[in-house]
C-alpha cells in the first residue's frame, strides 16, 4: 500500500511574523493535552503537508473511534480544540505527511491514525512513527522524493513540551530498529532536509533512510504540560456598540504580553467571509479609511507568538459610521461660502444625500421637517471646520411626501425641499 492512500492533515498556515519576544505563557496546571504540527515542505514545487502528533489521558490509539477535546494548544486560525481520534484519508495526489505509534502501525486493526497517544505520566517515553511522500503518478510511485529536497519542520519551542525530542531514521521495513544515519535534537533544531541522493545506498540499490517505506522515529521524553497559545487581546476603540463612528479612523486594542503579531480583520457582516480590511501588524493600532457612511462593521484581532495563535474575539465588536463624510468633493479646497446644495437623489426611497459647505469654523445645525413644521429628525448638530460635508438621511420611517431640511451656521440659514417616494 502506498503512502498516497493515507492520511493527510490540511490546516491554514500559521502567522508568519518576526519573533519580538520569547517570554513563556503562563497555563493553569492539567493533564498533558497537546498537539504538535509537523510540516514537510518540497523545496522545488513548494507543496506543503501538516499532520499532528501529541497527547491526550482519553487517546486509545484507535481502539475507540472518539472526538478528544480539550486541547490546550492552538497553532492554527482553523484548528479546533477537538480532533478525531482517526480522521479518513485524503483525495488526489499531493505531499503528504503521517504519524503513527509503534505499537500500532497504519495495516493493523484498519487504524488510518495513530498520532494522539494516552498521556500516563511525567515520566512516560513514547515514540511516533513519521512517514512522508511528495508529488505521485497514478499509479502511486513517488516523482520527487528522492530527487527534491524535503524539509521536514516544526515549532522552534518544543523545550517546553517535553524534556527531550529526538529524531531517528528506521533502518528496516518492519520499522523496528533505528539507524545510523539521523539523530536530530528537536528541542535544539527546528528543520532537518532530507536529500535522498545523499543517501542512497548504491550496493544495496536502496536509500538509507527512506521517508516513504520506513521513515523516522521520533521520540518523546517526559512531556511536559504546554504552555498554551496567548489569551485573546482586548478590543479598545472604537468602544464596542458605539455609534457616529468618524469613516477615517484608528482601531486600537490590548497590548499582549509576548507578540510576534497581530492579525486584525474588519467587515460589514459577522462572518468574515471576505473581509473589507485584513492586515497583519506588530503594533496594537490599524487605520482605516472611507468606510461608508451609516454602517454597522465588525471587527476581530488575534494575536500570533512562538506558542500559536489566540482565538478571535467571539462575539467581535462592533460600530456604526458617522452618518455625514467629511470628504471635500472639489479638490479638497477651503470653501469660500456657506451653501447647501439639493439632495441627491429627489425623489428617493428610501435615503438620499444631502451636501453642505462651511469656509470656517462654526456649529452647525442641519434639520429635516414635515410640511406641518414638525422637526422629524436631526441630522447635524455640533461645531464643524473649513470644508465640504455630506450627510445621509434615511427615511425608512417616514410617508412618502414633501419634506423640508434646514441648514444653520451663524447667520446663514437655508432651507430646501426633498420628496420621498415610496
Amino acid at each position: 500500500m502506498t503512502l498516497r492512500s493515507l492520511l493527510f492533515l490540511g490546516f491554514s498556515t500559521i502567522l508568519n511574523c518576526p519573533l519580538l519576544s520569547t517570554a513563556v505563557h503562563a497555563q493553569t496546571t492539567d493533564s498533558v493535552r497537546y498537539r504538535i504540527y509537523l510540516t514537510v515542505t518540497d523545496s522545488i514545487t513548494g507543496r506543503t503537508a501538516k499532520a499532528a502528533l501529541g497527547f491526550h489521558p482519553s487517546a486509545t490509539l484507535g481502539l475507540d473511534p472518539d472526538t478528544l477535546s480539550g486541547f490546550a494548544d492552538h497553532w492554527y486560525e482553523s484548528d479546533p480544540s477537538w480532533l478525531l481520534e482517526y480522521p479518513s484519508p485524503p483525495l488526489g495526489f499531493f505531499e503528504e505527511l503521517r504519524i503513527n505509534n509503534v505499537r500500532q502501525k497504519f495495516a493493523d486493526n484498519g487504524l488510518f491514525l495513530g498520532n494522539i497517544h494516552p498521556y500516563t505520566g511525567p515520566s512516560m517515553v513514547d515514540t511516533f512513527i513519521v512517514t512522508f511522500n511528495s508529488d505521485a503518478n497514478n499509479a502511486g510511485d513517488s516523482l520527487y522524493l528522492y530527487t527534491h529536497t524535503q524539509v521536514l519542520s516544526w515549532p522552534s519551542v518544543l523545550r517546553y513540551y517535553a524534556d527531550s525530542i529526538i529524531l531517528r531514521d528506521i533502518a528496516n521495513n518492519g520499522q523496528t530498529i533505528a539507524g545510523p544515519y539521523i539523530r536530530v535534537n528537536m528541542i535544539k533544531d527546528s528543520t532537518f532536509t532530507y536529500f535522498g541522493e545523499n543517501y542512497f545506498d548504491y550496493s544495496l540499490g536502496i536509500y538509507q533512510p527512506d521517508p516513504l517505506h520506513k521513515g523516522f522515529f521520533m521520540i518523546i521524553y517526559h512531556p511536559k504540560i504546554s504552555p498554551g497559545p496567548p489569551d485573546p487581546v482586548t478590543l479598545q476603540s472604537p468602544p464596542n456598540g458605539s455609534t457616529g463612528v468618524l469613516r477615517n479612523g484608528t482601531l486600537q486594542w490590548s497590548t499582549a504580553a509576548v507578540v510576534s503579531c497581530y492579525k486584525v480583520e474588519l467587515d460589514t457582516i459577522t462572518t468574515f467571509t471576505h473581509p473589507i480590511l485584513t492586515a497583519t501588524t506588530t503594533s496594537n493600532t490599524k487605520a482605516f479609511t472611507e468606510l461608508n457612511p451609516d454602517m454597522w462593521y465588525y471587527w476581530r484581532v488575534l494575536v500570533s507568538n512562538p506558542f500559536g495563535v489566540s482565538y478571535y474575539q467571539n462575539p467581535p465588536d462592533s460600530f456604526k459610521t458617522t452618518s455625514e463624510t467629511d470628504v471635500n468633493e472639489i479638490g479638497r479646497e477651503k470653501p469660500y461660502a456657506f451653501a447647501l446644495l439639493q439632495n441627491y437623489p429627489d425623489p428617493f426611497n428610501p435615503s438620499t444625500f444631502i451636501s453642505y459647505s462651511v469656509p470656517e469654523q462654526t456649529h452647525v445645525r442641519l434639520k429635516v421637517f414635515n410640511v406641518l413644521g414638525q422637526l422629524i429628525e436631526t441630522l447635524v448638530d455640533e461645531n464643524r471646520g473649513p470644508g465640504n460635508y455630506t450627510v445621509v438621511w434615511n427615511a425608512n420611517d417616514v410617508a412618502s411626501g414633501l419634506y423640508f431640511y434646514r441648514m444653520s451656521a451663524g447667520e446663514f440659514i437655508q432651507t430646501k425641499k426633498a420628496v420621498v417616494l415610496k
